[in-house]
């Protein structure tokens, strides 16, 4: 070994190894301090970009609890206003079930129940413009989804909740149908025999092929022809009960009646059977009949369309030789061959009929009618289609009867389109999960609550016929109509107002229905879905970041010994070179 001075390498190894001690044990007081594994970078630099993601993910999931539970209070605030739109709505109800009892009550008291109606839809309307939650309208509109480019033939559009692309500005939607819907239908006829109708655009020539051809008055007992109707014979009688949707009703024709007498007789009491009747022969309608020789021939329909509707005839005239209703199917196994046997008590000939068949953007739709329910992943909407597309797509190109009820043109082609704007002013965007993407957001619309828009118009396919025109067609309105002199008021036509106010009750009673299911279905569960994202992602991120305090303890122990073994050590280093002066002596 070897004495210096100069340079104690000694010294110098035990100060190296003590520096080393001492980082160590400044990093363990800093860990022990601040409670974390991770405090700069150059702890674990993998581990700080994994935490530092997870960090922000969990606040942002934070976030996104914040904001559905504030949507659910928004939801709140607008369920509540609809709560008491619909209790003033019942009110008014009452009122005008009130007005229709003429029998009891007089004039000044059915006028103090019309300004109570008055003030009831004044009240609506207060609150449809003044529900807000913060600075945002909820229930006059400004809510609602803005539709552009809406065909014609959309009588109505209710569109819940869209799901947008990024940056998408505007969303086009094609509803696309393939099959029309139709009334239900039981046709007649007097004399001769009906050799065909159309229903739902197909023309049947051979009627022993329907169940719902009905009978016919036979030649025998009636005079009839094309331009002159013969009446019942001296005691012929004919009794049928007809029986829709809405309810039934005895038709009873005596001597000296025509058809034509029971086609009006029908049409009287369309409002309590939900059938009508209609003489529209198939050059004028698609639901039209076309009449034998010499025969006169016409056809029940029910109000609406859809397979809800039915129409039922029944025959309750007792049999006799002064009957005057009998079969008009063709003979077993003979097309276009007709007997004339009695229609026993009993019989029953009945139909139904068919909803639209369509689809929106190639998803197929629940229908109901021409009312079409969509819920698709991008679109939970009610489109209500025109009576009118019944007409139109059956006068397509072809003036032919077997092309009657054909989709042509550009109905089949482009479909009925809708445009859904994307901007601030359109629906409520609710953003309940961390990301951008389309499925961490939901974009729903409050339609307007106001009186102008509570209730419905609905334009109405017209068969062609004298009687059939007002038969076939359901007064409605809007609620604000209700008011004192704007036609449905309760000295008016409160019978209508209280078709209104039922769909008034209906709409509103709908939007509060998707509001649940919103806070219910949508945002509850997400709420709790995020707290279960953060718990697991914060054990993520406390399993990279956090400082395991029964580890760091132990280094940080042996860090405390070695740094006294090393300031001990250091000190007897210092000591060596003292040796030389002892070879100086």
């Amino acid at each position: 070994m070897g004495l210096r001075i100069n340079n104690n390498l000694s010294a110098f190894e035990a100060l190296r190894n003590l520096r080393i001690t001492d980082q160590k044990q400044s990093q363990s007081l800093e860990r022990l301090s601040t409670g974390l594994r991770i405090n700069r970078a150059s702890d674990d630099p993998s581990g700080l970009v994994v935490s530092e993601q997870l960090r922000a993910q969990t606040a942002s999931l934070r976030q996104a609890t914040r904001n559905a539970q504030s949507d659910i209070n928004m939801i709140n605030t607008a369920e509540g206003a609809l709560q008491e739109v619909n209790s003033l709505l019942i009110d008014i109800r009452e009122s005008i079930v009130f007005a229709l009892n003429t029998g009891a009550a007089d004039k000044s008291q059915i006028d103090a129940e019309q300004r109570s109606v008055d003030r009831s839809i004044d009240a609506i309307d207060r609150i449809a413009v003044t529900t807000r939650f913060a600075q945002r309208s909820l229930l006059n509109g400004k809510s609602d989804f803005q539709v552009r480019s809406r065909n014609a033939l959309v009588d109505d559009l209710k569109i819940r909740s869209v799901r947008f692309a990024n940056n998408q500005s505007s969303l086009v939607f094609r509803v696309k149908v393939t099959d029309l819907a139709s009334r239900a239908t039981v046709a007649i006829a007097s004399g001769g025999m009906l050799t065909g109708y159309t229903k739902a655009g197909v023309v049947y020539n051979d009627v022993g092929q329907l169940k719902s051809q009905a009978g016919r008055v036979a030649s025998t007992t009636v005079v009839v022809s094309n331009t002159q109707v013969g009446r019942l014979g001296s005691g012929q009688f004919v009794t049928m009960r007809i029986t829709g949707t809405i309810g039934s009703e005895d038709i009873k024709l005596a001597s000296g009646a025509s058809i034509r007498d029971l086609v009006s007789a029908v049409n009287r009491v369309t409002a309590a059977t939900g059938v009508f009747a209609s003489t529209a022969p198939v050059s004028a309608t698609p639901g039209g009949v076309r009449g034998g020789g010499s025969g006169f021939s016409f056809a029940l329909f029910s109000v609406g369309f859809g397979k809800e509707q039915f129409v039922r005839v029944e025959n309750l005239t007792q049999s006799g030789s002064n009957v005057g209703l009998v079969r008009s199917f063709a003979a077993s196994g003979t097309a276009n061959t007709f007997n004339t046997t009695l229609v026993r008590q009993g019989y029953i000939a009945e139909d139904f009929g068919d909803d639209v068949e369509a689809r929106v953007d190639g998803a197929q739709v629940v229908a109901k009618g021409y009312s079409l329910r969509v819920t698709s992943n991008f679109l939970d909407a009610d489109v209500r289609i025109s009576e009118r597309l019944y007409q139109i797509a059956s006068y397509g190109t072809s003036a032919a009867d077997a092309a009657r009820g054909s989709i042509t043109g550009s109905l089949a082609t482009s479909g009925l389109a809708f445009r859904v704007m994307n901007n601030a002013d359109s629906g409520l965007t609710f953003q309940i999960n961390s990301e951008a993407t389309s499925i961490d957001r939901v974009t729903v619309g409050l339609a307007s609550v106001r009186s102008s828009e509570l209730g419905l118009t609905i334009e109405r396919e017209n068969l062609v016929s004298s009687a059939a025109s007002n038969a076939a067609s359901m007064p409605q309105g809007f609620l604000t109509s209700l008011k004192s002199g704007a036609g449905n008021d309760l000295f008016q036509d409160p019978l209508n107002a209280l078709t209104i106010v039922d769909a008034a009750i209906a709409q509103v009673s709908d939007v509060r229905s998707f509001l649940g299911s919103i806070s219910g279905a949508t945002l509850s569960p997400a709420i709790n879905s995020l707290g279960v994202a953060i718990n697991n992602i914060t054990a993520s991120e406390s399993t990279i970041r956090d400082l395991d305090f029964a580890a760091e303890t132990t280094e940080f122990t042996r860090a405390q010994i070695l740094f006294q073994a090393g300031t001990s050590v250091l000190a007897s280093a210092n000591v060596i070179p003292q040796a030389v002066l002892t070879l100086l002596q």
